[in-house]
């Protein structure tokens, strides 16, 4: 733990009142400000997320059809609350992408961890991180910048935050649009758009805990 210690400076000021001598003394002010340095957890942090497949509607706007779900690995972290201010960074390994609901052993669950590790969507082998730098919290909402693929990407998600003895937890149920990566299927078909199309809207739930240096 690391301490600043702020302090006004000692004033005496001396002089004669009317009725006689008096001393007046404005005391010592001391404001203290802890600073605490936190470090990720890997084994007890995740990442979940869920991604679908939507289809348009008769109003112009899309529908799921069916989705799927998984976890990613967070694999470095580090928060720092100075005060009201907590920031830090996050990595995330990206060649962890695993899915939840296909059967262990399915082609179906190889095949679409693959797809989604392709160039056609989060391109693994040439990006095998993401890195989110926490740029803030205040009333609920971390700010944050992603940066994938090549992309920076400014957000604010909303996060609870606490902490139990020497350890800070930080869980957050949010939606990330991924429109700007230009996945191939999340492009409606030009000549079948009825068949629809993978959303770039991928929801992600949050779980990190942090172990105090």
């Amino acid at each position: 733990m690391k301490k600043a210690v702020y302090a006004s400076f000692m004033v005496a000021a001396f002089g004669l009142a009317s009725c006689g001598g008096s001393e007046e003394t404005v005391e010592e002010v001391v404001e203290e400000v802890t600073s605490t340095e936190y470090v990720l957890n890997a084994d007890e942090s995740k990442l979940e997320w869920t991604g679908s497949w939507v289809v348009p509607t008769e109003d112009g706007g899309q529908m799921e059809v069916k989705s799927h779900n998984g976890t990613i690995a967070i694999s470095l972290g580090e928060v720092t609350v100075n005060g009201e201010e907590t920031t830090g960074s996050f990595t995330v390994d990206m060649s962890s992408i695993d899915n939840a609901d296909l059967a262990e052993d399915s082609t179906q669950k190889a095949n679409l961890e693959g797809h989604l590790m392709a160039p056609d969507f989060f391109n693994v082998a040439e990006y095998a991180n993401v890195n989110v730098t926490l740029n803030g919290v205040k009333d609920g909402m971390a700010m944050i910048t992603v940066d994938i693929m090549g992309n920076k990407m400014d957000q604010s998600v909303p996060v609870t935050t606490e902490v139990e003895g020497d350890k800070m937890m930080m869980h957050g149920e949010f939606p990330m649009d991924f429109t700007a990566l230009n996945w191939r299927m999340a492009t409606p078909n030009p000549e079948k758009p009825e068949e629809g199309n993978v959303s770039p809207v991928v929801n992600f739930h949050l779980h990190a805990v942090l172990d105090k240096k």
